[in-house]
């Protein structure tokens, strides 16, 4: 089977090749784009991700993910689970998965020892990357463009990526993934003495799904267990809607801007419904809250900015989200689209030559923010 997979992968990169000069030519005219607004450079660019990112989603690499600091050197560090007690309910729906040492990379390096801690001026960014949880390591090959940006159009002085588990094992499933999220800010509160009020959690993708769930968890359990919530959380093309394409993968072509977003075919969802969603013994359903957040809005214990592409898929389940989280009282929630834009262009922006309105959407966030 997998030898017949492979197969396939090489045919479709052979002729993938061949019709690379016919996109050139076909996309020379404005009305043959996606995107009746995308310049040349965005359409071709666009159809070449979405293409890569097929033949990714066929294969399934399984990502290594070491606690070694590597070429990172002292940019890299490990942080240990909290104490037992910080992980409860949900994060303890499967006896099988437990919390663990996970590595993470600071951008641009960390923050001196003795120095003056991060403030609500120059804040701590702490942000999850996205790559429907199967994809993603949080070193520079992976989460430096992001980290550039943010750096360049915030106040932040320092960004700490997490490189959480991704779910390519049973054992790494959920609620792997939102143990690590915890671990991340409890290592930044309760290690590094960070003050709360310095730190904006951030996520794209799968990792602002990731942000998401840790919110809950703050407001469901941050009093009882003392965990103070963020500053802020900023949600990049966070995933939503977990449960409609996990019953239905193929829900993805039903969706306009299917013919817009760089995301391929249903074989990404496939890929995360077989290897994330939690274990069928658990009882967790993947219509639950912390799994699937939209139709469950909660009272957000921060700021919440969401930002969203026009043309991407997730655009109805964020605006939606976000419509459910702005009517629960005492939420401040922003949601910010940028209409032509596909999916995750804060991660994928400088890929496809979305760069100034990924730049516009981060500047738009820090104001959102400040004003609090």
């Amino acid at each position: 089977m997998y030898f017949l997979k492979l197969l396939h992968v090489a045919f479709y990169i052979v002729f993938t090749l061949l019709r690379i000069p016919l996109w050139a030519l076909y996309f020379l005219f404005p009305s043959l784009r996606q995107h009746p607004q995308w310049t040349y450079r965005q359409a071709l660019r666009v159809r070449l991700f979405r293409t890569f990112l097929y033949v990714v989603a066929r294969i399934r690499p399984l990502e290594s993910l070491s606690l070694e600091p590597g070429k990172e050197g002292p940019r890299f560090t490990v942080m240990q689970p909290a104490h037992d007690d910080a992980y409860t309910s949900i994060l303890r729906c499967d006896n099988r998965i437990l919390p663990t040492p996970i590595g993470g990379t600071w951008y641009p390096s960390p923050p001196p020892p003795h120095s003056h801690p991060p403030s609500t001026n120059t804040p701590l960014i702490l942000h999850f990357h996205g790559g429907g949880f199967v994809l993603g390591n949080a070193r520079p090959s992976d989460c430096g463009s992001l980290s550039s940006l943010l750096l360049s159009h915030t106040p932040a002085t320092h960004i700490l990526c997490p490189a959480y588990r991704l779910s390519s094992y049973p054992s790494t499933r959920f609620p792997a993934s939102a143990q690590d999220a915890l671990t991340a800010y409890l290592y930044l509160l309760r290690t590094l003495h960070i003050p709360p009020t310095a730190i904006v959690l951030s996520g794209d993708s799968a990792g602002g799904h990731l942000v998401i769930c840790l919110l809950r968890y703050i407001a469901q359990f941050g009093t009882q267990l003392d965990i103070p919530p963020p500053r802020a959380a900023w949600l990049w093309s966070p995933w939503c809607d977990v449960a409609t394409p996990m019953a239905d993968p193929g829900v993805v072509y039903a969706s306009p801007q299917y013919a817009t977003d760089f995301l391929p075919d249903d074989e990404l969802v496939r890929w995360t419904r077989e290897c994330w969603v939690p274990a069928g013994e658990t009882g967790v359903r993947v219509e639950d809250p912390y799994v699937s957040p939209l139709g469950h809005a909660f009272v957000a214990p921060c700021r919440v900015f969401a930002m969203v592409g026009g043309a991407e898929l997730n655009f109805k389940e964020v605006t939606r989200w976000c419509g459910e989280m702005g009517e629960v009282k005492r939420n401040e929630v922003r949601l910010w689209v940028e209409e032509k834009a596909p999916h995750d262009i804060l991660k994928c922006g400088g890929i496809m030559g979305f760069e100034e309105e990924a730049a516009r959407a981060v500047e738009e966030a820090w104001r959102f923010t400040k004003e609090g």
